[in-house]
């Protein structure tokens, strides 16, 4: 356990040269919903289960606000209502957001509006975390929401909620985790591991990932020639994942250790996103590649581990995929799609070779 103060935060940063390896996975399409068709795997647990959601549009990913949450447990895609799932602990809990009434707090109410919520045994609970009066910093004319991202072994839940901070949720008691000193107004966390630690980013037009622990969020810095930065996840251990941008927008995959940052480079593109890390040092995410066939990159789920990425693959017929989380078996979870994001399909994969429809 260590404590860190962002004024005294030194961050030594290590660039390593990209190094490849042939994917050696069996990926297995978890399907969609009865009446959608595609689906996005955000989240799985120890046990193999996994959290996300299926849309009845070509894309999923954009229909997070019109989908349906599922909890997908060995081969059977269970519909948990509407809304996202975005997190699941080993108790089989999901977390994630939902339509409903939402209370600012300030005598207003909006139906229709995003909440957090918590499904456990079949039921919906909504989380009192308040309520951002929008649910993006840049579209003020959003109605107010709030969402819950990741939620560990404990049931601690962390999102972002009312004046659009990132909240701890443990338990019906809610802690505001603030921002970072220095003129940041919002936050909002994406992980917590088994410890409480929590990471996430302040999202103000200068985004910084942080830590939280024990009261105190600290600033994690950014890697050389990149302004911005944002922390995805954390493992047991303490160390977080996350990306740094440049003044393009563009993200460099990290790792932060100890006070020190490392790129994990690209597959050979200029870009790369790390979404998810387990206790063995594994990280996950997604990449873009050159293909000589098109004249654009294409997206490709990574995974790193003893400094070589490689390309985990996509199903067959398909050029695209996303990784979103890995657990401590190594098995991994997102989403392959074509060109275009037609039949955007959640996917798992597996040590092994050949592909599970």
């Amino acid at each position: 356990m260590f404590t860190l103060k962002s004024s005294a935060l030194a961050l030594a940063c290590a660039m390593l040269p990209p190094v490849f390896a042939q994917s050696t996975f069996k990926i297995t399409d978890l399907g969609v919903l009865p009446g959608t068709s595609s689906s996005w795997a955000a989240a799985i647990n120890e046990l193999g289960e996994v959290a996300g959601f299926s849309g009845d549009g070509p894309d999923a990913f954009l229909d997070w606000f019109g989908g349906h949450a599922f909890r997908w447990r060995n081969g059977v895609m269970t519909d948990l209502g509407e809304g996202a799932a975005w997190g699941i602990n080993d108790r089989g809990q999901v977390v994630g957001h939902s339509r409903g009434v939402t209370n600012t707090g300030r005598g207003k109410s909006f139906v229709g509006s995003y909440q957090a919520v918590l499904w456990q045994n079949g039921v919906r609970q909504v989380l009192d975390v308040g309520a951002a009066d929008h649910c993006s910093e840049g579209l003020r004319s959003d109605p107010p929401c709030s969402w819950a991202y990741g939620i560990n072994a404990r049931g601690q839940v962390v999102g972002f909620g009312a004046g659009f901070h990132a909240f701890l949720w443990d338990n019906g008691m809610t802690t505001d985790l603030g921002t970072l000193p220095g003129g940041s107004q919002f936050s909002e966390a994406w992980a917590v591991n088994a410890q409480g630690q929590v990471v996430g980013n302040t999202t103000d037009f200068n985004r910084h990932a942080f830590l939280w622990q024990k009261g105190v969020m600290s600033d994690l810095g950014t890697l050389p020639g990149r302004n911005e930065s944002a922390a995805t996840g954390i493992n047991s251990r303490g160390q977080v994942v996350g990306n740094a941008y440049d003044s393009r927008g563009l993200p460099h995959a990290f790792l932060w250790e100890n006070g020190v940052m490392t790129d994990l480079g690209t597959l050979g593109g200029e870009l790369s996103v790390a979404t998810g890390i387990n206790d063995r040092g594994q990280v996950v995410g997604w990449s873009n590649i050159l293909l000589p066939e098109y004249p654009f990159s294409s997206i490709r789920a990574f995974l790193w581990q003893n400094g070589v990425m490689t390309d985990l693959g996509a199903l067959p017929g398909q050029d695209n995929n996303f990784a979103n989380g890995i657990n401590n078996r190594g098995q991994v979870i997102g989403a392959s799609y074509s060109f275009g994001y037609q039949k955007m399909h959640a996917v798992l994969w597996e040590t092994g070779t050949g592909t599970t429809p």
